[in-house]
């Protein structure tokens, strides 16, 4: 106290300004000043609080004036600007202290920045965690800004605290895509269940009646009846060797040539009666099962729809996508049986498979991350369009 009254020069304009203040009856100067001293110290001690919170918060906080310049940052939003942000895109670092977001930032993310500025300073209103996604960094923040007011109630500027919640969008994502796995494998393990329990223990039990009328009757007839069963439950268990792989498939996608499958298919599924054509190229992001879901589709369209004729088109479209559409000219399929096509278990028409075929044709296809869908090709026939991600082969 007494170092700092030493400091203090009460010269004539510091008497005029004391003169100015309402000093309550029976005050004396001494006691002004001594007063203001400690207003002072208060104010010291509240600004080494105030930088010692800026300079160790685990978050980027900014003070910005109307214009959008910035008056103050924390140590954290000097650092993570000069060490990440200029680093990463190859920047000089510089002092932020007196620049706008614009002088800072590229343009688009500074152009997002001051819109929401703008907002905060002309309708006096708080923004509340506002997340953002920075491509170049690929990171994610959450941003809440508050305006600054004067003792008038006017706003003065900004104050913006921003959090990093890269880590927890990650954990998110993770999250989603193992619920997404955890349901599928759910959903399928049911399926197996089904075919199992129902499916399969019926063709057994149709087997065990037709041997037990050929050991009360000795007909051979019944013994060939056998065969029919056999060959289904036979086919049942090709397909739960399709669906265990489906369920246990962990390898990351690559670059397959939609035009390779295809033609590979076509030359296994060949048959003399039936003309293929493909047009078209396409890289596309698959696996193995990527055979599986085409040789499905072409032979239902052979085998079930009778098709004459099938076209195998590849397209691009939309710059991230490629397009097979499978193209018959057959039976078609009614609009009762398409609203229900991919239901696992589904059998239609006199040469009906296992009625799992296209159901495990889907699961595929949304591993894929991909859609697929059925119309008419008129004036008869089906279409089938596969939609899948274009493999970037630059990366690859």
């Amino acid at each position: 106290m007494i170092v700092m009254k030493k400091r203090i020069q009460l010269d004539i304009e510091t008497l005029k300004v004391l003169n100015e203040f309402k000093k309550p009856p029976q005050q004396s100067y001494d006691e002004v000043i001594s007063n203001l001293i400690s207003d002072l110290n208060d104010a010291l001690m509240d600004n080494i609080l105030f930088n010692a919170l800026m300079d160790y918060l685990p978050a980027s906080v900014y003070f910005k004036n109307c214009e959008g310049r910035h008056l103050k940052v924390c140590k954290a939003t000097q650092e993570d600007y000069n060490e990440i942000y200029c680093k990463r895109l190859g920047l000089e670092p510089q002092d932020m202290i007196g620049k706008t977001d614009e002088e800072l930032y590229m343009p688009e993310l500074a152009k997002m920045s001051f819109k929401d500025d703008i907002h905060v300073i002309e309708s006096k209103n708080v923004i509340i965690n506002r997340e953002e996604h920075t491509p170049p960094e690929g990171r994610y923040f959450s941003t809440t800004k508050a305006p600054i007011f004067n003792k008038k109630g006017d706003v003065t500027g900004l104050v913006g605290i921003t959090y990093d919640i890269t880590a927890q969008k990650v954990t998110e994502q993770e999250l989603r895509k193992s619920t997404k796995s955890l349901r599928n494998l759910s959903e399928s393990l049911m399926v197996v269940n089904s075919i199992l329990r129902h499916d399969i223990l019926n063709y057994l039990t149709q087997v065990i009646g037709f041997l037990d009328l050929y050991k009360i009757k000795g007909d051979e007839f019944y013994l060939e009846r056998v065969y029919n069963p056999v060959q289904r439950a036979v086919s049942l268990i090709d397909k739960l060797g399709e669906l265990e792989e489906l369920i246990i498939q962990e390898e990351p996608l690559k670059p397959y040539n939609l035009r390779e499958v295809s033609e590979n298919v076509l030359k296994n599924l060949s048959s003399p009666t039936v003309k293929s054509n493909i047009v078209g190229q396409g890289i596309v992001l698959a696996d193995q099962a990527l055979f599986s879901v085409v040789e499905n589709l072409v032979r239902n369209a052979i085998i079930h729809a009778h098709t004459e004729s099938i076209d195998l088109i590849i397209s691009e479209i939309e710059d991230k996508y490629c397009e097979l559409k499978v193209i018959d000219y057959g039976l078609g399929i009614t609009d009762h049986i398409k609203s229900k096509l991919f239901q696992p278990g589904l059998k239609f028409g006199k040469t009906g498979g296992t009625g799992y075929g296209l159901y495990i044709v889907k699961k595929i296809i949304q591993r894929y991350e991909g859609e697929i869908k059925v119309e008419d090709n008129l004036p008869r026939g089906t279409i089938f369009s596969v939609k899948l991600k274009k493999a970037n082969l630059s990366r690859s």
